[in-house]
């Protein structure tokens, strides 16, 4: 099993494994379901809907695991119709509305886990990088934007005393 971790320049940013974020995402639907259960009676079935989607959003951001975002917003749902709508552990199909509070629980674990590719993106910074000049010499120093998630080994960073003229 390998633990992506965030890279030198980004400590502490790493991707949560997938089975570790399905038993925390299964762990999370019960105490969402019970935190909902406690946040609003019975007949408030949207009140208790808008409690566990705003908790698996938030989980949906610590896990920064797409595929365990979605799935755990699945188990979620699932819970919601079993015990916070039917109160007997049945799952039972009522229609459209069933569709929506999918939909509802889905889109937030979405925005949730969301919040890290934007932040990824407004955050790369430009290493410097060697381009390579005519006929493969080394150019001019440049920068090189690396992508996020993109190891530093690949680019080299080049210093001001290891630039030569041509000759």
């Amino acid at each position: 099993m390998v633990i992506h971790e965030g890279t030198a320049d980004q400590p502490g940013r790493g991707v949560c494994p997938l089975g570790f974020a399905l038993a925390a995402g299964f762990g999370t639907s019960v105490t969402g379901c019970v935190v909902a259960a406690l946040a609003a009676p019975p007949y408030q079935t949207t009140t208790r809907l808008v409690v566990l989607a705003l908790i698996v959003g938030g989980f949906a951001t610590a896990i920064r695991n797409l595929p365990g975002a979605v799935l755990t917003a699945g188990m979620a749902w699932s819970m919601y119709l079993g015990f916070l709508v039917d109160q007997t552990g049945e799952l039972r199909w009522h229609g459209g509305s069933d569709l929506l509070a999918l939909g509802v629980v889905v889109a937030v674990a979405l925005a949730g886990w969301g919040r890290w590719p934007i932040t990824d993106l407004l955050t790369a910074r430009p290493t410097p990088g060697r381009v390579p000049g005519p006929r493969g010499r080394p150019g001019p120093p440049s920068t090189v934007v690396r992508a996020p998630g993109e190891p530093a080994e690949r680019v080299r960073p080049v210093h001001a005393a290891a630039v030569r003229s041509p000759r």
